[in-house]
């Protein structure tokens, strides 16, 4: 696969998130870890002690071995928790529930009073270690959120030279879910502004993603990239074929940004109608779910076609997905914008399963259009989603399932986005010459 060029180098990643901390977020960083050294770069990253975790996954670990991980705590870590729960390893709770920490009221009074987050905390000795690693590498790749990682990488780009890649797996001040009012969104924007103007190279994970950044800060345009997510072929499971039961299978978490209830409705109406539909119906919810959403969907369609099994290893996980007749994805507007495109997506077309995405109109919706993947409804629209699930059943019934091509799907690897990160790193390397 002759898809990059790359002359190689020494890379330091900045980043929060790291396995074996749990989650989408430290897995790309991972995956990066794993792959770049295939393109000639060697890899450091800078990140937090895993007790600074809310959760972990040990099964992620082997990713990152060999890798070297520089660990540098946050300020006042030994007398504020830096965690929103008590560090624990992964493991399926019935109602996928976390455990309370202790001082929630401070730490929720640091988010609100700390810019551009709570994270500057780590930002501040973070940004000290990594002066004094710079010497030793040849570009600073910085992957937010948190947003305060990007002041790390401006502040040493500034006082070193260093070339210096950010890296926005969300977009800061452009995304509703991260947007502040008042005299907070004014700072926010003034700091992502000074950031930015520091960056060699911007990385966003979609068109759309890059499209908010240039409209907001027209002057980067042409240092922007896009590098997307994509999946590992070392983590997928074997294909298990057609399930017997009508199995809508969803990983991640589900909550108030991500509410599954108009799903809900639209599952109950069409039980409601078809027999053999309301026979076949199983719903298993695996990731951090919230009690209330775990309640309503046992509520909605009974308590013995739903099974919650809670937080879980990611490759466990991957497992149960490739059970699944039905790989449902949810994206709204509230939680990225326009411009979302989750990493779950990308794992869903590498089970090759037939994914129902409930999503606004925006990238997550053009991909699997465009691979004719599944189906998409408004995440909110019961009409529409009644008739996108009435069409999955019909085909698994029918067993004429819509799948995405494997030479499309093969495209999407991890490995093909360490490629262009790759480039990515070059070109910054090559502004400073």
């Amino acid at each position: 696969m002759t898809i990059n060029r790359s002359e190689g180098g020494r890379v330091l990643i900045v980043s929060r998130e790291l396995p074996p901390a749990i989650g989408p977020h430290p897995i790309r960083v991972a995956k990066l870890a794993k792959y770049l050294p295939t393109f000639r770069w060697r890899v450091a990253v800078l990140t937090v002690p895993v007790d600074h975790a809310w959760a972990v996954d040990a099964s992620m670990v082997g990713d990152i071995q060999g890798t070297e991980v520089i660990r540098v705590a946050r300020l006042f870590a030994d007398y504020i928790p830096p965690t929103d729960v008590r560090y624990r390893p992964v493991a399926g709770r019935p109602d996928g529930r976390s455990d309370p920490g202790a001082n929630t009221g401070l730490r929720q009074a640091m988010a609100r009073l700390l810019l551009p987050d709570r994270d500057v905390l780590w930002a501040v000795p973070a940004a000290s270690r990594a002066r004094k690693l710079v010497a030793g590498f040849d570009v600073v790749l910085t992957t937010a959120p948190p947003f305060s990682t990007h002041l790390v990488g401006a502040w040493v780009a500034r006082r070193t030279g260093i070339p210096w890649v950010a890296e926005y797996r969300d977009n800061w001040t452009t995304n509703p879910l991260y947007r502040r009012a008042g005299l907070a969104g004014r700072i926010d924007r003034l700091m992502e502004t000074m950031a930015l103007s520091a960056a060699d190279v911007v990385v966003t994970m979609s068109q759309a993603a890059a499209a908010e950044l240039a409209l907001r800060f027209p002057k980067i345009h042409e240092r922007v990239v896009v590098i997307p997510n994509g999946f590992d072929p070392d983590d997928m499971p074997r294909d298990r074929g057609r399930p017997d039961h009508f199995i809508i299978t969803y990983t991640g978490s589900l909550g108030e940004a991500r509410d599954p209830r108009p799903l809900l409705r639209a599952l109950a109406s069409i039980m409601a109608t078809d027999a053999s539909f309301a026979a076949a119906l199983q719903m298993r919810l695996v990731g951090n779910v919230d009690a209330e959403i775990a309640a309503a969907s046992r509520g909605a369609l009974g308590k013995d076609r739903v099974h919650v099994d809670g937080l879980m290893p990611h490759r466990d996980a991957l497992e149960i997905a490739a059970g699944a007749a039905v790989l449902l994805a949810i994206t709204t507007t509230v939680e990225a914008g326009g411009a979302g495109l989750t990493s779950k997506l990308f794992e869903y077309l590498g089970l090759r399963r037939p994914i129902l995405l409930l999503a606004p109109t925006g990238p997550a919706r053009d991909l699997v259009t465009a691979l004719r993947a599944g189906e998409i409804a408004e995440p909110d629209d019961e009409a529409a989603i009644e008739r996108a699930v009435r069409r999955l059943y019909q085909a698994w019934r029918s067993d004429h399932e819509s799948l995405a091509r494997s030479n499309d799907v093969n495209q999407l690897t991890r490995i093909h986005t360490a490629a262009k990160m790759a480039d990515a790193l070059e070109s910054a390397r090559a502004r400073k010459n």
